[in-house]
């Protein structure tokens, strides 16, 4: 074996588990900044922009929504963020909104697993970034499975999953 070459074995494999029982207690200007993300866009956002969850609900709405391409993007994002909030604060308000998100989330998704804002002529090949939409939701989705343990959560990102695979996996479709 010469110097670029090693060979390295482990006596015990490492373990990796989430912690179930963490509780934070932050205080100061963290405490405070955690604190004032909570009550002014954790619990408003979804209540002062409700196109972030009315544009799935309008995919098939004529005229079609005049949506920026990354649209789809921002319920995902916001519900990775209010789940990883609650995740510290164990908020019950957050809570209840997070499940109030998800299921309208859930109530939009297609029969074929699409979740996403535009209508079909526009879905995961067009130039919208549709399928970075799926990421997010789905991301959010999972961690939610996680945390409660929803099987809907999860039954949602097994559709749309299958729906991508679908779409672009031996097809020669691509994400433009």
């Amino acid at each position: 074996m010469n110097r670029h070459q090693r060979h390295v074995s482990l006596a015990i494999e490492p373990i990796f588990e989430k912690p179930t029982t963490v509780a934070f207690d932050l205080r100061d200007f963290v405490g405070h900044r955690i604190q004032v993300n909570l009550e002014e866009w954790l619990l408003k956002a979804p209540i002062a922009n409700p196109a972030m969850l009315q544009m799935f609900r309008d995919q098939q709405r004529k005229p079609t929504r005049d949506l920026l391409p990354w649209s789809g993007e921002f319920v995902g994002k916001y519900l990775i963020s209010a789940i990883q909030g609650w995740r510290i604060s164990r908020d019950d308000r957050l809570k209840k909104r997070i499940d109030e998100v998800v299921g309208q989330l859930l109530d939009s998704q297609r029969s074929d697993g699409y979740l996403g804002p535009f209508p079909p002529e526009l879905r995961l090949t067009s130039d919208r970034w549709d399928v970075w939409g799926h990421y997010h939701w789905m991301q959010a989705f999972l961690m939610y499975y996680e945390d409660t343990h929803f099987q809907p959560a999860l039954d949602a990102c097994c559709k749309a999953g299958e729906l991508i695979h679908q779409t672009f996996v031996g097809t020669g479709a691509r994400m433009l």
